[in-house]
């Protein structure tokens, strides 16, 4: 590979918290710390420069929680700017993380707060269909009034707010995040991004969640990176998962599009499109494997990779 080797990795919910785990400040600090020492590995290789992207699934709820518990004594805050502050507070964790990893090294780690731009067309506007934040029990939905509210999701015996997700047209910042590149690392898009929806050369704010693994995908291909790398908590994507678990190691961008629906909407199918989309492009190649396994992810010796 000639030139720089820009490389953006997506790490998801478990690179933030512990499954099981109880979500903290702390909890998200001791997450960060094990990710960092990985990351910052790959920042010292010469020629390297790199994106991270980050979900906040479970910090966007916690936060859309207090709205509705504090909604008697304070303005309710809109989605689109919980999403602006929880892309502040896991950026700043990560950030301090990685550089503490990287004292050495001149490529440091800087946070963009970033917008994305969504069509107020998009169909998911008229049919929520994202998971944010914490299962509830019907008396509680009763008791925070959600479902006069919110839309939400049965799952199991409990429910989960369900927000609109509109798939990312572009990003504000790319130009900017372009010109970072080029002297440090850096942390965007966090939670996807701040929806946005523009008319005129006016910006606006849209109450949604946007998925990360689409921007994460759309900043590689706006950027013009090498590799697009989206971490997980499983080895490959499986063919006849749970039943036989078939790992796929390697496929087409355009094959394993034409068998999407066979994967799971709300958790690997996100993830397989956005790595097939880049791969399309004839930007590079498409990874999804282990947060654990990073190292060999990265040497292409783990997880799935889809290429054009």
């Amino acid at each position: 590979m000639t030139g720089p080797k820009r490389i953006v990795i997506a790490l998801g919910g478990n690179a933030l918290m512990s499954p099981g785990g109880v979500q903290s400040i702390k909890e998200e600090q001791s997450k960060l710390s094990t990710v960092a020492t990985r990351i910052a590995t790959m920042a010292k290789e010469k020629g390297m420069q790199l994106v991270i992207t980050h979900g906040n699934g479970t910090q966007v709820g916690d936060e859309l929680i207090k709205n509705i518990v504090a909604n008697q004594k304070l303005t309710p805050m809109p989605l689109a700017l919980m999403t602006a502050e929880t892309q502040a507070s896991i950026g700043s964790i990560a950030e301090m993380s990685l550089n503490s990893k990287c004292e050495t090294s001149s490529r440091k780690f800087a946070t963009v707060v970033t917008h994305v731009v969504v069509k107020k067309s998009d169909k998911s506007f008229n049919n929520p269909t994202k998971p944010i934040g914490p299962a509830f029990t019907a008396g509680q939905i009763k008791a925070f009034d959600v479902a006069k509210k919110y839309h939400y999701s049965k799952f199991g015996n409990k429910y989960r707010i369900t927000v609109p997700s509109p798939r990312p047209v572009n990003v504000v910042e790319t130009p900017i995040i372009k010109r970072l590149l080029n002297h440090t690392n850096v942390i965007c898009c966090g939670g996807g991004g701040i929806p946005v929806s523009v008319s005129s050369g006016s910006y606006s704010f849209e109450d949604a969640v946007i998925d990360k693994d689409y921007t994460s995908s759309l900043i590689a291909r706006e950027i013009g990176a090498n590799m697009l790398v989206i971490l997980t908590d499983v080895d490959y994507v499986y063919e006849d998962f749970p039943r036989n678990k078939i790992p796929i190691k390697s496929a087409k961008a355009s094959e394993i599009m034409k068998s999407i629906d066979k994967f799971a909407e709300g958790s690997i199918g996100p993830k397989i499109e956005a790595c097939a989309e880049f791969a399309a492009s004839g930007a590079g190649i498409g990874v999804i494997g282990s947060l654990e396994k990073l190292d060999r992810v990265m040497r292409l010796e783990s997880g799935t990779v889809i290429t054009k």
